[in-house]
């Protein structure tokens, strides 16, 4: 069995900066610790293709007048036109899910 003593971690933490300060959100451009950016060109291409799809999913879904029912019937509803067959059960938990 590993141990790990985090406290080797937590006093390399530059000097002055405060952890109880923090912003509320993502969007104040700071940053916790490092940022991993040890990202192939594969992993980048995989990440935008990702998210291009979910961008596009995301819109197709609130294009609706209710998009959670319009969700479910494509994932839940074997009887709905908008069911998606061509996906595996635990595909279609996933993508309900997400």
């Amino acid at each position: 069995m590993v141990t790990v003593n985090n406290s080797d971690y937590y006093n390399n933490i530059p000097a002055g900066r405060d952890l109880n300060k923090l912003p509320n959100t993502s969007s104040a451009g700071t940053t916790v610790g490092y940022q991993y950016d040890g990202l192939t060109e594969e992993d980048r291409f995989v990440q935008k293709v990702l998210r291009e799809h979910y961008d596009k999913m995301y819109k197709e879904n609130l294009s609706h007048s209710d998009p959670m029912a319009y969700i479910e019937s494509k994932y839940c509803d074997v009887t709905s036109p908008n069911f998606c067959s061509y996906m595996t059960e635990d595909q279609r938990s996933i993508a309900y899910r997400t």
